[in-house]
Parts: structure tokens; C-alpha cells; sequence
């Protein structure tokens, strides 16, 4: 799991229906273009993940 990633973002949501709704955002996916289009390796140098607390 460690690939040597120094940078991160944490959000945490009211509910599932506020992940969701962000996570079908328009301007949330063209920022995360954007992110893999400027890691290294693309896709394989981000990691992404969700904790449900």
C-alpha cells in the first residue's frame, strides 16, 4: 500500500447520499482528471479509498 504518497485529502460526509451526490459531481470528476493526469503513472499513482465510520 505504501507507494511513498506525501499529499492527501480527507472529506468527511454527513451521509451516503452527500458521498454520492459529490462523488457524481461534474466538477469533482474533472478535478480528478486533472489529479491522475498529473501523477506519476497516471491511475496507479493515486489511491483512493472510502472508510465508513
Amino acid at each position: 500500500m505504501d507507494k511513498g504518497y506525501s499529499e492527501g485529502f480527507i472529506i468527511d460526509f454527513a451521509d451516503a447520499v452527500a458521498r454520492d451526490t459529490y462523488l457524481e459531481d461534474a466538477e469533482h470528476r474533472a478535478i480528478g482528471g486533472r489529479i491522475v493526469a498529473s501523477a506519476i503513472a497516471g491511475v496507479e499513482g493515486v489511491f483512493v479509498f472510502d472508510l465508513d465510520m
